[in-house]
């Protein structure tokens, strides 16, 4: 059963995992009953996108000079929607790299731990990114604090190199090339997938792009 203290034991293995704490061998649920319970992370994460999407659209509205130019072509509903079911393709299509390049690297040992570690620190990068946004747009000046979202950023590669390095134990160049690949598919997934949504959705309605402020009218 998934709880917030399971959660919270993963998020913790997972740092392990990035701190190069041996512990992180304990902690991790990484049997066959763990992967398969890492996908509630998977699953969990797409609100929070959603969730992301909306904040950083608040975000931008606090900027003059981005919220001048920026236009949605969907209303906002499906927007958030299109983001998950995006965020969700993206997962799927990198654990299947994942464990693809376990196997090709003769490291099926570390699959396992690789997938659910990947998993489990996705949602943590996710929910840090939220509340790092809600804590942005509520100082008093929000675009001065938008470079706080560079620290998360880097937050994610050090989950992530963590990740990899623990793994699969390989080197540093091996780990930065799929690092590099991990961040080259989930872009090209992500525009595939966002013009199959968007075509598809254009069958059924006009895509009128509308200034973004329209969906944020303030009195």
């Amino acid at each position: 059963m998934i709880t917030p203290a399971y959660i919270g034991s993963q998020f913790r293995a997972v740092l392990a995992m990035a701190r190069n704490n041996p512990l992180w061998r304990e902690r991790l649920d990484a049997g066959a009953d763990g992967f398969y319970r890492s996908l509630w992370a998977v699953l969990l994460g797409l609100p929070v996108a959603a969730l992301i999407l909306y904040l950083s659209l608040l975000l931008i509205l606090e900027i003059p000079d981005f919220a001048a130019e920026m236009t949605l072509a969907l209303p906002l509903p499906l927007l958030m929607v299109v983001q998950m079911l995006t965020v969700a393709a993206i997962r799927v299509a990198l654990i299947a790299m994942l464990i693809v390049l376990s196997r090709s690297l003769n490291k099926e040992r570390g699959m396992s731990p690789l997938v659910v570690a990947y998993n489990w620190g996705e949602l943590m990068t996710q929910l840090l990114l939220a509340l790092t946004l809600i804590l942005i747009l509520l100082t008093p000046s929000p675009a001065s604090f938008a470079g706080l979202l560079l620290g998360v950023t880097i937050f994610m590669f050090y989950i992530r190199w963590g990740v990899l390095r623990r793994a699969l134990d390989i080197n540093i160049v091996q780990t930065i090339s799929i690092l590099v690949m991990l961040s080259l598919i989930g872009f090209l997934v992500s525009i595939v997938v966002t013009g199959v949504l968007r075509g598809f959705i254009g069958l059924f309605m006009p895509l009128d792009m509308v200034p973004v402020d329209v969906y944020f009218a303030r009195d």
